[in-house]
């Protein structure tokens, strides 16, 4: 996909973003539900879930504040893609692309990175083509809300599915054993699962998310993390073991967290999914609407 669109405080109500391309055509790009952006409420809503990415991996991170963006890494991981990445690209920056680009990833390889990985959520079509011309890919992020008023997210059926809140370091291994499991992580990148898991425990201990197992029966079948903010409840990291997919296990989790979320006090559920990969359409038949989109380019620095 060669598009993307984001929120923006004067995007009220909806409009139409044309923006150029790797390809040689352009595409129009709208919210697909206008009623989504119209209402100040949701827009709100729209803006802290995009806001709440950048809380994520602000969690137990260095941040540094750079010339058009912010760096964030996690000491002792930036191994991992998600424990070293630029984010909060300012939409106006002027800058010398090229060298820009370049002496941010001299940066990251100082820390001991070999991933550059950097969030736009604004448009900056001359970044966008810089990011092109060097090597890095693009990969498009659906943001999706649920409002708790789509008949998907609390459609009755047999309960099979419990979540449980991981507390002790038995829970911990047995989130650990899930993992070990899968060869991709969360974000669609490799990880060691136990550098993953420190991320995780990390991220959990600055307070900004809580973890959970899923069940089915005696299994522990998957797990996730709710970070709870002003109004909304945001999910991340949801993961299924390969054995128990396709099986209607992540539908009745999600449509069990937004449940949790809306019982805490929350107003709403978000997350992200990958566009065109296999969780956005879980997401979806869970009662997940799409809002927005944001963009990540990566390169391997290896």
């Amino acid at each position: 996909m060669n598009h993307y669109f984001c929120v923006a405080d004067d995007l009220l109500p909806a409009q139409v973003l044309r923006v150029p391309g790797s390809s040689s055509a352009a595409r129009d790009v709208a919210f697909p539900d206008k009623e989504i952006v119209a209402a100040p409420e949701r827009h709100r809503l729209v803006r802290e879930l995009l806001d709440s990415d950048a809380a994520y991996f602000r969690a137990a991170a260095h941040c540094a504040r750079l010339p058009g963006c912010e760096m964030v890494h996690m000491p002792g991981l930036e191994s991992l893609a998600a424990g070293c990445l630029v984010q909060s690209l300012t939409p106006a920056l002027h800058l010398d692309s090229p060298f820009w680009l370049k002496a941010l990833e001299e940066k990251i390889i100082c820390l001991g990175s070999k991933h550059a990985r950097f969030y736009q959520q604004c448009p900056n079509h001359e970044l966008e083509q810089c990011f092109l011309e060097n090597g890095y890919r693009r990969t498009e992020e659906v943001a999706l809300l649920n409002m708790f008023e789509s008949a998907g997210s609390f459609v009755d059926e047999p309960v099979k599915v419990t979540l449980r809140a991981v507390r002790s370091e038995k829970d911990w291994a047995i989130k650990l054993a899930l993992h070990q499991e899968i060869t991709e992580g969360p974000d669609g990148h490799r990880s060691p699962a136990g550098q993953w898991l420190d991320m995780e425990r990390q991220k959990c201990a600055a307070g900004y998310m809580h973890p959970f197992l899923i069940y089915c029966g005696n299994d522990a079948c998957g797990s996730f993390n709710l970070s709870l903010g002003k109004q909304l409840g945001r999910l991340k990291n949801l993961v299924v073991h390969p054995g128990w997919r396709r099986r209607g296990v992540g539908v009745q989790a999600v449509r069990l967290i937004a449940r949790l979320a809306q019982e805490h006090g929350m107003a709403a559920t978000g997350c992200f999914a990958i566009d065109d990969g296999p969780s956005l359409e879980l997401y979806q038949i869970a009662g997940y609407l799409p809002v927005a989109r944001q963009i990540e380019w990566y390169k391997s620095l290896a």
